[in-house]
């Protein structure tokens, strides 16, 4: 539809061009035949041009505004997310997306970490299929903190996969809470996998109201993301480095 009216604008500039390459041409015709409001032809071409060319620069801003409209919208959603589903994964599946978390990360949750985390915040996990294949092709955590957890993290104690981690933890999303991202695993073969996680992960950040998210970079795509997305080490001292955890005030 966008596209339509990408070309219906076009067609009013070029028609607008072409009034006024018309409206200069009857202006010399007007002095031939009337030679004693000559001097005076000049305020009506001025006028008429001036809405001409304010009617001009309207359509190529809005040409312009179209075009980059549709482009965002094909970066948003290309046709290849298709093939991609978003599911909540059941207890029987998390060996499965472990097995990725270990093969693209540092390891340090372990599995029956992962299980416990998860029967305490079940609607955390949020896991990413290819439903040609039916396998999972990766997932993303993001836990609502409990104060607690907020405290741990801004006294340097936190610890995902300490033994009283649970305690950080709220078992249900509230408004306005914060959040800490547990995990952004893909797998690095499936094709644009990574811009649906990113793109799914956005939406659901952006529908929770979070008051500030936290998150720790363990690998370089994620150290990578976090400086692209505005994050800030939670200490100001802290540079820019894996293993640091940073936070983003949200709006």
């Amino acid at each position: 539809m966008k596209k339509a009216y990408v070309a219906a604008a076009i067609a009013t500039l070029l028609a607008i061009l072409g009034i006024m390459g018309s409206l200069w041409d009857l202006s010399e015709k007007i002095s031939a035949r009337f030679p004693q409001i000559e001097p005076f032809i000049w305020i009506i071409e001025f006028g008429f041009s001036s809405i001409l060319v304010i009617l001009c620069v309207s359509v190529l801003i809005y040409i312009f505004w179209t075009v980059i409209s549709i482009s965002r919208e094909k970066l948003k959603a290309p046709s290849n997310f298709q093939h991609f589903a978003l599911d909540i994964p059941k207890a029987a599946e998390l060996q499965e997306l472990h097995a990725l978390y270990t093969s693209s990360t540092d390891g340090r949750v372990t599995v029956e970490g992962s299980v416990s985390i998860y029967n305490h915040c079940r609607k955390s996990f949020h896991a990413i299929r290819d439903t040609r294949s039916g396998k999972f092709v990766g997932y993303f955590i993001v836990l609502p903190l409990s104060n607690a957890g907020v405290s741990a993290i801004e006294g340097r104690s936190f610890d995902a996969a300490g033994a009283d981690c649970l305690n950080y933890f709220s078992k249900r999303f509230s408004s306005r809470c914060a959040a800490y991202i547990g995990a952004i695993i893909v797998d690095k073969d499936a094709i644009y996998a990574k811009a649906f996680a990113l793109n799914q992960l956005k939406e659901f950040i952006a529908k929770k109201h979070f008051s500030v998210i936290y998150a720790r970079a363990s690998t370089k795509d994620g150290l990578r993301l976090v400086t692209q997305s505005n994050f800030s080490p939670v200490f100001p001292e802290d540079k820019f480095s894996l293993g640091v955890i940073f936070k983003r005030a949200m709006p």
